[in-house]
């Protein structure tokens, strides 16, 4: 138990877990996560996503909305920052059979959202990949 609450201990939940108990201590994980910070991922100097509302947020506080392929794109690619990702990713992930134009479509509404500076490249004939 001491060595627990060095890992930021939220709340003890003893056997048998009451599914209420369970659900007012994941929220106060979350408040806390939010709290710190943690529920962001900052994309560029001027833009983060958030994970929580599933949405950019500028620094000034304001909040881009993104549609559902938008969202499992951003989501793939800062899991896999950094790392190429195929176009045939994008399909098994987006769970359709997506075109080249319907991809480059989603690409680039993700740059607009995400300002000039996306840090988002497009290797030929490859992928994308988030840096």
């Amino acid at each position: 138990m001491l060595a627990a609450c060095k890992l930021n201990l939220i709340d003890y939940i003893p056997k048998p877990i009451e599914f209420n108990d369970l659900i007012k201590v994941l929220y106060s994980a979350v408040d806390c996560l939010k709290t710190h910070g943690l529920l962001l991922a900052k994309i560029n100097e001027s833009i983060s996503y958030d994970y929580f509302a599933k949405c950019f947020v500028q620094t000034d506080g304001s909040k881009t909305a993104l549609t559902k392929n938008e969202i499992h794109a951003i989501e793939l690619f800062l899991s896999h920052r950094g790392q190429i990702i195929s176009y045939e990713t994008f399909s098994q992930v987006l769970d359709e059979d997506m075109s080249d134009g319907a991809l480059k479509n989603l690409i680039l509404r993700l740059r607009k959202k995400m300002g000039d500076d996306s840090n988002l490249c497009n290797l030929a004939k490859i992928g994308y990949k988030l840096v």
